[in-house]
């Protein structure tokens, strides 16, 4: 909902829209421990946080929201575990990993940075 919400302003010009997930937004990145608190599923964890933090980054940016990306980004690093040649999440729930190497992508091309294993 809250990646829509920041979508919804581009496409309607309303700043409502974009001050809503600005709150939400804001709210993610000053968590300290916010991958501590997170799976890495893009329904409600790491990987649809981190795309809504980079809908946000180029919607204002605010750099701030890449930050909060990059922190969910190396959650996922982190948690990946090797598997013939690639690497999974354990997922709860999740369709697959394909979101969360979605996410990642996203995330190597909005730091410029090569694709991590």
């Amino acid at each position: 909902m809250t990646i829509e919400m920041a979508r919804a302003q581009a496409s309607t010009g309303k700043a409502e829209y974009l001050e809503a997930a600005h709150a939400v937004a804001r709210r993610i990145v000053t968590l300290p421990d916010i991958q501590e608190r997170s799976s890495p599923d893009i329904i409600s964890g790491a990987a649809g946080t981190g795309l809504f933090l980079l809908d946000m980054h180029e919607a204002t940016g605010d750099a701030i929201y890449l930050e909060g990306a990059r922190r969910l980004g190396d959650f996922l690093v982190a948690r990946a575990e090797s598997r013939g040649h690639g690497v999974t999440w354990k997922l709860y729930g999740d369709p697959g990993v394909q979101p969360v190497h979605y996410f990642r992508r996203l995330l190597t091309r909005a730091r410029g940075d090569r694709l991590l294993p």
